[in-house]
């Protein structure tokens, strides 16, 4: 058979349905949406992808990529779920330390916004999803504190967590994961 992505004659054994929900004919190769997946993967930290057919809109779910790609890019892929996960849960915040990778659920929001690491002990304040500020009520950060703020950081894409550069290159990773090119990112939120 011909593959209606790279355009090469595969043996029929290489075709097979890419999702459970896919309607199409088996018309794209097992390489070719191997490839699609790892591109997906290595390009985005969007675990959303969806099938290479042209005219299908199906989502690539989680045992079908398992089927197609390596151990170790199924557990990018299963790590990029948890991450994607852990974001949507309304009170959770990562570290603000950047050499600490931990995140937690912080319950006690509404008395107490100063958050510690379990991990490394780092403060925060949950309200600002920032480090600790220190001398300064937790409602009122200082407009001059803003500003600095608003003016020097970034947020992170995925978590919106504020980073700041402080030298080298564009290549940013956020405490959450996400990589980003400082350059395209405003400074706005």
């Amino acid at each position: 058979m011909e593959c209606q992505i790279c355009f090469e004659l595969r043996s029929v054994s290489l075709f097979i349905k890419i999702t459970t929900n896919c309607n199409h004919e088996l018309n794209i190769c097992k390489l070719c949406v191997n490839n699609h997946i790892l591109t997906h993967l290595d390009s985005k930290d969007d675990i959303e992808i969806i099938c290479p057919f042209d005219k299908c809109d199906q989502k690539i779910q989680y045992n079908d990529v398992k089927k197609f790609v390596s151990k170790s890019k199924f557990k990018r892929f299963d790590t990029l779920i948890f991450l994607q996960t852990l974001n949507e849960i309304p009170d959770f915040r990562w570290c603000k330390n950047p050499r600490c990778k931990f995140g937690q659920i912080h319950a006690d929001r509404e008395r107490n916004p100063k958050m510690t690491c379990d991990a490394c002990g780092q403060y925060s304040c949950y309200i600002h999803d920032i480090a600790w500020h220190k001398n300064s009520v937790c409602d009122g950060l200082d407009i001059s504190t803003k500003n600095y703020i608003n003016k020097k950081t970034k947020p992170c894409p995925r978590c919106g967590v504020r980073i700041i550069k402080n030298g080298g290159c564009n290549h940013m990773i956020c405490t959450c994961g996400r990589q980003f090119d400082w350059s395209h990112i405003s400074h706005k939120p």
